[in-house]
């Protein structure tokens, strides 16, 4: 297939983690087949000093164009303390989310296996461990979604707990007349799917699940303020913020698709930023937004290839292991793609 995916680096690491994020792209296009055309926009602080805004409508307008968009990391003017934080960073994220129509946001949580020793979780909690949260972006008001998006949003939980293990669990703070349309909707899109199962869980007892038994969770359904706060839960997860993608749909195939961990300003300009939350962001693209399941596992297993061979970044290496450049991790995991495709494809003609 062909695709036009338009690049907002951003600020901080942006830059760099979105380039190593290309490359991988890229070797997984030549892998597979197809064609991805990549341009580059200003957004954020640069297009600030240029523009006078973080957000040039020239930018947007070439996003709405793009058949994808990938995001590296945008500040919104935040300190550079507060940016250092994924759940402050994200701020920016949403104001790109927002200003292009998107409803959903998602936030794939899957522990990597030779990483499980970073989390604070023991190693047996963490097996199996496979969740997506599924959020609903409107204002941090109650009752700030309409109907329309309320609709769109738990439809897309369902769809997707279907090409999982059917499984929706819609999580509320307290029977809010928002948490209660999501519950509602929930159930009424379950009804035309009858494999998919719904439940409800209050956000503490969520909360506790993802400590002590997140393998029986599957997607997590939740408005705008629990769905963030569950999300920044799950670094405890895996371990580290640069580890983890997120991304955002609409209604169509345009979708946003970022690192979680924002622009984290300590570690930039110096290639030592971790971009595998990144270059998880483009497998969620082709998953999401193109439909191409083979080339996303196909990243996802060479990011698994590369880590059990032992490559580190600094924010995720203890001691004794050897640390290396984001330059040089983007190159490793590029470099396992095309194998990871040949065992991607050697393991679907078996499942025929």
């Amino acid at each position: 297939m062909q695709a036009k995916i338009a690049v907002l680096p951003g600020d901080g690491i942006g830059p760099e983690v979105t380039a190593e994020a290309v490359s991988v792209l890229k070797q997984t296009a030549e892998c597979f087949g197809h064609s991805f055309h990549f341009e580059e926009y200003p957004i954020g602080r640069a297009a600030e000093k240029a523009r006078g805004t973080q957000l040039p409508e020239s930018t947007l307008e070439a996003c709405r164009k793009a058949d994808s968009v990938l995001l590296g990391a945008l500040d919104m003017g935040l300190s550079r303390d507060e940016a250092m934080f994924h759940a402050e960073a994200e701020r920016g994220l949403l104001a790109v989310k927002h200003a292009l129509g998107m409803m959903v946001s998602l936030r794939p949580v899957k522990p990597h296996p030779a990483l499980r020793g970073l989390s604070p979780l023991r190693d047996e909690l963490l097996e199996g461990v496979d969740l997506l949260i599924v959020r609903c972006l409107c204002d941090n008001v109650p009752g700030g979604c309409d109907q329309d998006t309320v609709n769109v949003v738990a439809d897309a939980a369902c769809r997707l707990s279907r090409t999982r293990r059917n499984h929706v669990t819609t999580v509320d703070l307290a029977m809010s007349d928002e948490a209660a349309s999501l519950r509602k909707a929930a159930l009424r899109s379950a009804a035309t799917y009858p494999d998919v199962q719904v439940d409800a869980l209050p956000v503490d007892v969520c909360m506790q699940q993802m400590i002590f038994d997140p393998r029986n969770l599957d997607v997590i359904l939740a408005d705008n303020i629990v769905g963030a706060a569950l999300a920044n839960q799950t670094v405890a997860l895996v371990g580290a913020p640069a580890l983890l993608p997120v991304g955002a749909r609409g209604v169509g195939h345009l979708g946003v698709y970022a690192p979680a961990c924002g622009p984290m300003f300590d570690q930039a300009g110096v290639d030592a930023a971790n971009p595998i939350g990144a270059i998880l962001a483009t497998a969620m693209m082709l998953r999401h937004s193109f439909n191409l399941e083979r080339e996303a596992e196909a990243i996802e297993h060479a990011i698994d290839s590369a880590l059990g061979s032992g490559v580190r970044t600094a924010d995720i290496a203890t001691p004794g292991e050897r640390v290396v450049s984001t330059h040089a991790m983007g190159e490793a995991i590029a470099a396992w793609v095309c194998q990871s495709a040949g065992q991607t494809q050697r393991s679907l003609r078996a499942e025929e």
